[in-house]
């Protein structure tokens, strides 16, 4: 086992750039990254990464597991432990990458977790934007909400995805699905009634053994623009007239395990993410 307090690197091979050195010795530097994802904290590969994070040589603990390092031009930005939230019923309070298969991964996509405050390190972040590496991803706002007539426990939800960098992104699309699918992919609204603060969460019935995205629940949202998308779903109970607190959520991340389709693609790529945005308060009818 190789330590990250003993591994000797040639800071001049790294210089100006970033770089993360992992426990075993495996190394990923920035030549290996297609882009860095700010909005996400995604970094996204050009190839896939092994990493045999749960061998015998590396317990499975919160807070030490299977270490790693990253760098800007030999300086330290974070350093913490890659781990599966799907083992632990909490989550690290350390740093850590969020893989989604134990005990090893093979994997084009890692989830970076960092506390709010030190997310986005402007090291890190200049150094993606110095090579034209950096992306902001996109946005989900809700545009409107009302209820189903003669369905009280059914809501028809519209939403505004917004692209905000140079290139064309395999976006979710509810109309190349169903609704139960499109919530299952991590597209879905959460209610607060603001008058009993009570919570309606939306009923999630699709298989849990159905979970790999396909290009074919996919349309492409071109470079700087937006599209509105117009969907359906169903909560645990009746939706009461008042006014609410809605989060809309978006994505092709939250239940994933490692994707079985290219990310990359001629024409733009796959979105990779997950959004849950602040509440917006609107009366429902």
């Amino acid at each position: 086992m190789v330590s990250l307090f003993l591994l000797s690197c040639n800071k001049e091979q790294y210089a100006g750039d970033f770089y993360i050195i992992f426990e075993d010795g495996t190394e990923l530097y920035e030549g290996q990254i297609a882009y860095y994802d700010s909005s996400q904290r995604i970094f996204l590969l050009n190839e896939k990464i092994y990493l045999d994070y749960g061998s015998d040589a590396y317990p499975l603990d919160l807070d030490r597991g299977f270490r790693f390092t990253a760098y800007v031009d030999g300086d330290t930005v974070y350093s913490g432990i890659v781990a599966s939230t799907y083992l632990f019923s909490l989550w690290p309070s350390t740093t850590f990458i969020d893989v989604k298969t134990y005990p090893d991964v093979e994997t084009d996509v890692l989830n970076l977790s960092v506390a709010v405050h030190e997310a986005n390190d402007v090291r890190l972040i200049d150094a993606f934007q110095r090579d034209d590496k950096l992306l902001k991803g996109i946005t989900c706002s809700l545009l409107s909400i009302s209820k189903v007539p003669e369905h009280d426990s059914t809501a028809l939800i519209s939403v505004k995805i917004k692209n905000h960098d140079k290139i064309n992104y395999y976006i979710p699309d509810p109309e190349k699905m169903s609704d139960a699918r499109f919530h299952y992919l991590g597209c879905y609204t959460d209610l607060l009634n603001l008058e009993n603060n009570k919570g309606i969460n939306p009923l999630n019935g699709y298989p849990l053994n159905m979970n790999n995205l396909s290009m074919d629940d996919l349309s492409i949202l071109e470079a700087k623009s937006e599209v509105t998308y117009t969907y359906k779903s169903s909560y645990s109970t009746s939706i009461a007239k008042g006014m609410y607190s809605c989060y809309p959520s978006y994505g092709t991340l939250k239940n994933h395990k490692p994707f079985s389709i290219p990310l990359d693609h001629a024409d733009g790529r796959v979105w990779v993410g997950h959004i849950r945005t602040s509440g917006t308060d609107l009366m429902i009818e």
